[in-house]
């Protein structure tokens, strides 16, 4: 089970990362053109949404069955001075649990603002800590199993 998911955990950051570059576009252009907040902005910006939480669901499962976390948790001092451990058992969840709140309060402000750069900013600071929070260098880029 664990190794599905991790699977499904680390292609799904994909659809996160192209949900964010189109949403961060879409406030761009709407916000430099002064375009008027429509539906199609408020779906995009759900649609992203959508891939974090549901990203994050995956993630808090996989925490509790990770044998990383385990060793983490076992002895936490001894963990906190091995950077391994320490990323995989505070740093990830906590960046992007973080990235996600700042996100999720960017959409519910831009939505009832009806803002494009509401969304933008709030979605660029999100995007920024959880780019911070992806382990691109001890994971594959594409994990195939």
């Amino acid at each position: 089970m664990y190794s599905i998911l991790l699977l499904i955990h680390s292609w799904l950051r994909w659809a996160v990362l192209i949900a964010a570059a189109i949403a961060l576009f879409r406030s761009f252009t709407g916000w430099q053109k002064k375009l008027p907040f429509t539906d199609a902005d408020k779906r995009m910006n759900a649609i992203f949404m959508g891939f974090l939480h549901l990203q994050l669901v995956l993630g808090l499962v996989l925490y509790f069955v990770s044998p990383l976390t385990a060793g983490f948790m076992q002895n936490m001092g001894t963990a906190m001075k091995d950077k391994n451990l320490r990323f995989w058992g505070l740093e990830h969840q906590t960046g992007v649990i973080i990235g996600i709140v700042v996100a999720q309060i960017g959409s519910i402000k831009a939505k009832k603002q009806g803002s494009h750069k509401t969304a933008f900013i709030w979605f660029a600071i999100a995007l920024g800590l959880i780019l911070m929070s992806i382990p691109f260098a001890s994971r594959p880029l594409f994990n195939f199993g």
